[in-house]
């Protein structure tokens, strides 16, 4: 990890970002590389950690299921652990890099104590508590409601419309997650992941590789998502 002034942020995304941007620079900042943690398992979390630019994965250990979940994927502008301004210190969770990363890491009492003095960080940590309560929400009603496929599908449309960026026609993501991580996302198997990105190909939707996801046409992945709607819940 490298403390780093130069990597630059490319946050865009809500209101007050500028206002956010300007309380949280006296905070340190560090590089993680892909695969370094960026919150420890196993251990006490302390600091409330921002991403600047980059992508985390955050996952936490079911000890029922003796099996690692996967909370979701955090990229630019969002708080990874809300949660522990509330006291849950997460000794069961962690963080991992899944790109080179920019994180802002601000102790806790020190991020309390500036939530007085500034009244605009109150409401912002409010809307994303709610909003990590809204994703999850979400995601147990794709569970139950849709169909393995429609799940993918509009996991991909959402994620690449998040992640990606247009290179002419088409939108790039770089630094594709793993067909199990994905999987773990969109509450579906590794297979079904595979097998569905394999047919996608197979129709020039999409090119992927480890390195990258290519999405040739955009409009055609959101058709084939909301075609999935109306198939039957076990296809």
């Amino acid at each position: 990890m490298n403390t780093a002034k130069s990597f630059q942020p490319n946050l865009a995304r809500g209101n007050g970002t500028w206002q956010l941007t300007e309380t949280l620079a006296p905070f340190k900042e560090k590089i993680y590389k892909k695969g370094e943690q960026v919150i420890a398992q196993g251990r006490a979390e302390v600091d409330l950690h921002f991403v600047v630019k980059g992508k985390v994965l955050l996952c936490h250990l079911d000890p029922l299921a003796e099996r690692e979940v996967i909370t979701g994927l955090f990229m630019n502008g969002e708080f990874i652990n809300p949660e522990i301004l509330t006291g849950d210190v997460g000794e069961d969770r962690y963080a991992v890099a899944k790109s080179d990363t920019l994180v802002k890491s601000i102790p806790r009492l020190s991020f309390l104590n500036l939530m007085e003095k500034t009244p605009f960080l109150p409401k912002l940590i409010l809307q994303s508590v709610v909003e990590r309560q809204r994703k999850m929400q979400a995601r147990l009603q794709r569970l139950e409601l849709m169909s393995t496929r429609h799940r993918v599908l509009l996991f991909l449309v959402e994620y690449v419309e998040k992640a990606g960026r247009d290179v002419g026609y088409e939108r790039v993501v770089r630094h594709f997650l793993p067909h199990h991580e994905l999987a773990g996302l969109c509450n579906s198997s590794r297979q079904s992941v595979t097998t569905i990105l394999n047919e996608l190909r197979q129709l020039k939707v999409v090119h992927f590789n480890r390195r990258y996801l290519l999405v040739r046409d955009m409009e055609r992945l959101r058709k084939l998502a909301a075609e999935a709607f109306n198939q039957p819940l076990l296809s």
